[in-house]
């Protein structure tokens, strides 16, 4: 009875995971096609949609664990790739606030601190500039 079960979550967690790779490849497409976004925009948002299926293959991978033995490989692109999404994500802030600037002047200074933990290590508030900068 077990040997089947686990036959019915590879199969429903795969067909989920081709959902999502289908869904972010077809918002993609969609994405490409339109005429008037270019640059910095486009690749920004590309990057960003390009992390629901990374993250649907990972779990694929790990759920079959005994028969992957890259799943750590899998599993590190994940992270770097995550650290380029985040970074896709302020570029794309930036790209649409036009300015840096802009987005750390419309920041009160009561806004910048750090959360419990590292309050106790840092210094409570900082000016937004380095706010933004350093966190």
């Amino acid at each position: 009875m077990a040997p089947q079960r686990h036959i019915a979550v590879f199969l429903v967690m795969g067909a989920f995971c081709f959902v999502a790779v289908g869904s972010a490849v077809y918002e993609i497409f969609l994405h490409l096609r339109v005429p008037n976004v270019r640059g910095v925009a486009r690749e920004n948002t590309i990057r960003i949609l390009l992390m629901a299926p990374i993250y649907s293959v990972q779990a694929y991978f790990a759920l079959l664990g005994r028969l992957v033995e890259g799943n750590e490989a899998i599993e590190l692109f994940r992270k770097v790739y995550e650290c380029v999404c985040m970074f896709a994500f302020l570029r794309l802030l930036v790209c649409y606030r036009r300015s840096f600037d802009i987005i750390t002047s419309q920041l009160a200074r009561h806004h910048c601190r750090h959360i419990f933990p590292v309050s106790l290590a840092l210094k409570e508030t900082y000016k937004p500039i380095e706010f933004v900068s350093w966190t």
